[in-house]
This record gives structure tokens, C-alpha cells and sequence, in this order.
């Protein structure tokens, strides 16, 4: 599910049930994986080279987080730039 003023790059992928809410970024070639939750005004930066820059599964990116860098499964991100706090 996108919603309101959501803003997506190049060569994104989404898998199933991902919740973004509104006015999330994502900058482009990145791999968004199953089950994940974007929250409000987040900032996903774009990955580098050839590599995507990977959200695992079942993770939290918290409301207002920048992610510079790959995020694992089953975590809370949370701050500018984002750290794991579960």
C-alpha cells in the first residue's frame, strides 16, 4: 500500500505487503522485501552501484528515518541516519 505524496526513484522493487505511509522517499535502485513498514516522511537513499540497497523482511523503518545502509530482518530503524534498535 502507497500512500499520499509517497515519491519513488528508478528501479525499485517492492514485494508483497509493504505498507509505505505518506510522503516516504525512495531514491531509487533499491530491493524493499516482504512484510516491511515505512513510516511517515522517511528517507530510503539510493543504493550504490550495482548492488540494490536492501530492506529486509518484517522490518520497521521508523517516521522521519534516513537509511544509508542495508537494513536487516525482523529490526526497528530509527533516527537520522537510521540505527537498529531491536
Amino acid at each position: 500500500m502507497f500512500n499520499l505524496n509517497t515519491t519513488i526513484g528508478h528501479d525499485v522493487i517492492f514485494e508483497d505487503f509493504v505498507n509505505v505511509s505518506p510522503g516516504a522517499n525512495f531514491s531509487g535502485n533499491l530491493h524493499i522485501v516482504s512484510c516491511c513498514w515505512v513510516g511517515i516522511g522517511a528517507v530510503i537513499n539510493q543504493g550504490r552501484g550495482i548492488a540494490k540497497l536492501r530492506i529486509g523482511e518484517d522490518t520497521i523503518i521508523d517516521s522521519g528515518a534516513v537509511v544509508i545502509k542495508d537494513c536487516e530482518p525482523n529490526a526497528l530503524y530509527v533516527g537520522a541516519p537510521t540505527k537498529r534498535i531491536k
